[in-house]
């Protein structure tokens, strides 16, 4: 069965969602395929980063959440299983330019559903892509269902794994890109409701953990770390993620900072830390959220840049319905939605990425009790982002070593270009 369309969007997430019912509200017919997502997680975002919108939606409590921006940080150190440091006496327990929330993964995407499918000119399929093709001025497409569409776009917003860029006829997309992974559950039990746990140390595992409480009773464990695309799989299967993630709930629970009673929800997911190349986009296809990489390397937050330029894509696309894809990307990468600041994220990452395989962010945590800004230092570590003017406390505390200023002057000048030193290329793109 053969159908036309004005726009096919892969992925039925966020961004998906989202774009579809900006796009339906201005007339666009929208076919929204791809897996309806039943993983079950929490984001932990920075609240100010988000459209205001969905600030309304937080607030109006139409998105379950609860509020971090009064979170004590206690440091564990995995080797000798004791408690390093307990930032509440130095923070007064406020960081308060730091709103953070974490917000219900399965109420939330209930929400931006429900926006799309109420629209009369949206219809849903839950089918993935299997190939697109270019036809005349616009694109066929053949779904794993068997059912052929004809479209004028194409959007990949299918998440990490950009399938809708991978099945373009001559796709350029081989990269073995970064990822940041998640593994844990939603548990119950007894918590401290202000209190967030991380590990200093795991030199076993080489990887994140923490604990960040809901409630006096609920909390999310979770572990986390970067591999490639292609490795992904395989953690799951050797039950890496699960090694990590009961190590961390023995430890916790062994120092007193919780009681854990039962696990209720699994909550996983990766997101693509490394945007698409300019290379890959061309007349009629698009990329937002995680599809197109857009959480910066050190950030793993991909929900406020998801709905962002979702709604930007939309916003360009009922302007003017020829806005191209390579337009598209030089706006998010390089104009004025552009995600800030990726190349110096990419360079702190590089200079991390050691020290995350070793199990040992020792550096980091320790500044922070050295520092005489610990809000600021909190706020790095905590966004896993940076600006230019936190350098030079960094480098004074040793956490970044002094040639960093150097480098992230050179990658960020030859940033609209591309990535062009085969370091970069290896690392970020695993080519």
């Amino acid at each position: 069965m053969s159908h036309e369309r004005d726009i096919l969007i892969e992925g039925r997430g966020l961004a998906g969602h989202n774009l579809a019912t900006k796009l339906a509200d201005n007339g666009w017919n929208v076919l929204l395929s791809g897996q309806e997502y039943k993983t079950k997680r929490s984001w932990f975002v920075l609240k100010d980063r988000l459209p205001n919108e969905t600030q309304e939606m937080i607030t109006n409590g139409k998105i379950p959440s609860h509020n971090l921006d009064a979170c004590r940080f206690v440091i564990v150190n995995s080797e000798t299983s004791e408690v390093i440091h307990d930032f509440s006496s130095k923070t007064s327990g406020k960081l308060n330019d730091h709103a953070c929330v974490m917000i219900d993964d399965k109420a939330t995407k209930s929400i931006f559903r429900e926006s799309a499918t109420s629209q009369s000119n949206v219809t849903e399929v839950a089918s993935k892509v299997k190939t697109v093709k270019e036809n005349g001025n616009g694109y066929k497409v053949i779904l794993n269902n068997g059912d052929k569409h004809v479209v004028s776009s194409v959007v990949d917003a299918s998440g990490s794994a950009s399938n809708v860029i991978r099945r373009l006829e001559n796709s350029p997309l081989k990269d073995d890109a970064l990822v940041f992974w998640i593994y844990g559950h939603k548990v119950t039990g007894e918590f401290d409701p202000k209190t967030m746990i991380f590990p200093l140390k795991d030199r076993e595992s080489g990887r994140m953990s923490w604990i960040s409480p809901w409630s006096s009773e609920v909390a999310d464990v979770l572990a986390a770390d970067y591999c490639r695309v292609s490795e992904f799989s395989n953690l799951i299967k050797n039950g890496t993620f699960l090694q990590t993630y009961d190590k961390f709930k023995k430890l916790s629970e062994g120092l007193g900072l919780c009681r854990i009673d039962t696990e209720q929800e699994n909550i996983h997911g990766r997101i693509r830390v490394v945007p698409i190349k300019p290379n890959i986009v061309r007349d009629g296809i698009y990329a937002v959220g995680d599809a197109a990489g857009q959480a910066c390397p050190n950030m793993a937050e991909g929900v406020p840049p998801a709905i962002r330029n979702s709604n930007y894509l939309a916003t360009r696309l009922n302007e003017d319905d020829k806005y191209s894809g390579s337009k598209h990307y030089k706006d998010w990468r390089h104009g004025p939605n552009k995600i800030e600041p990726f190349e110096l994220s990419a360079v702190f990452l590089l200079d991390r990425l050691p020290l995350h395989q070793a199990g040992s962010n020792a550096k980091i945590y320790k500044s922070i009790a050295n520092s005489h800004d610990v809000e600021k230092m909190l706020r790095i570590v905590s966004d896993r982002q940076l600006n230019l003017s936190d350098i030079p406390e960094l480098i004074r505390l040793g956490v970044v070593e002094p040639e960093l200023l150097t480098r992230a002057a050179s990658v960020m000048i030859r940033s609209r270009l591309a990535f062009t030193s085969p370091k970069y290329q290896k690392v970020l793109y695993g080519e």
